[in-house]
């Protein structure tokens, strides 16, 4: 019988599974070996099984890690359904982008795309030791706003490092996305560029959540401005990853029975009115093929 120890084969693949590395251990120790009237034909048999064996640990091991690397973008459409028959066959036309931008709290991946001329996806990751607040002024093709339908994703309104207040920051690195749908298809077959702008922002000091489902919306207000007053950002209570902004965005003419509270991509109204500080801007150019 063959010998082969199942702490060094985890050890020397340390992607494997306990139970795949079980798998392996049981089927190599249930080998047989055929007897040969000369030993070193024996020997020689024994050898080649081995080599075998060890082959076929490596394939299966690539196998089991290329099935755990899925590209961002696949991760981002299908979150827990990697597996599926259409996120495989999705991930055949993921295109590369490979940009990576370092800052001092951040580093942001546009990793990845899928574009087949009606849907655009683009796999973003992001590390940082803040709660970030992304911005995009979506995205251009061949230098045009692009017209998306109005259930298109986007990341106008997200957080990054987990969703303040009640949460640490989970320093790893986390795998985000955008989507587009365009009402126009681009035709099968022709190359694109496109560019994406991203801006990262942070609370100056701290956040302080809202209730805007209040039956008094002039409390409301006064609460919002209060929590700006302070320095503080103000968040929207039922969904906190949305930001507030105060009254002084409509320069002392708002009517406090309105119940528009958020800016719309608007990193100046961030700033000026929900005491956010730009950390850094992202903006990449890259071809893509509608496939």
């Amino acid at each position: 019988m063959i010998q082969l120890d199942q702490n060094k084969l985890q050890n020397m693949y340390p992607e494997m599974t306990e139970e795949f590395s079980d798998r392996i251990y049981r089927m190599v120790h249930t080998l047989p070996l055929k007897k040969e009237e000369k030993r070193g034909r024996m020997i020689a048999k024994k050898k080649f099984s081995i080599v075998f064996v060890l082959l076929l640990i490596v394939m299966m091991s690539s196998l089991v890690a290329l099935a755990c690397s899925h590209s961002y973008v696949i991760q981002y459409l299908f979150s827990e359904n990697v597996e599926s028959d259409k996120a495989q066959m999705m991930e055949v036309q993921v295109q590369p982008i490979d940009y990576v931008q370092h800052s001092e709290t951040a580093t942001c991946i546009v990793k990845d795309a899928y574009f087949d001329g009606e849907a655009l996806a683009i796999g973003l990751g992001f590390k940082t030791d803040r709660h970030l607040y992304l911005v995009s002024d979506e995205v251009k093709v061949n230098d045009d706003w692009v017209d998306y339908v109005e259930y298109s994703a986007s990341i106008e309104e997200m957080w990054v490092g987990n969703t303040p207040p009640n949460k640490e920051i989970n320093a790893d690195e986390k795998v985000h996305g955008v989507e587009y749908i365009f009402r126009k298809p681009i035709p099968k077959g022709e190359t694109v560029e496109v560019t994406m702008s991203i801006t990262m922002l942070a609370p100056c000091v701290g956040v302080e959540q809202i209730d805007i489902y209040q039956e008094d919306n002039t409390t409301m207000w006064s609460e919002i401005d209060a929590a700006y007053e302070k320095g503080l950002t103000p968040l929207d209570a039922d969904e906190p990853y949305e930001v507030l902004i105060s009254t002084g965005w409509w320069n002392g003419e708002i009517d406090t029975t309105s119940t528009f509270q958020k800016p719309y991509c608007s990193v100046d109204a961030l700033v000026q009115y929900a005491n956010m500080e730009v950390v850094d801007t992202v903006e990449v150019t890259f071809m893509l093929n509608a496939l």
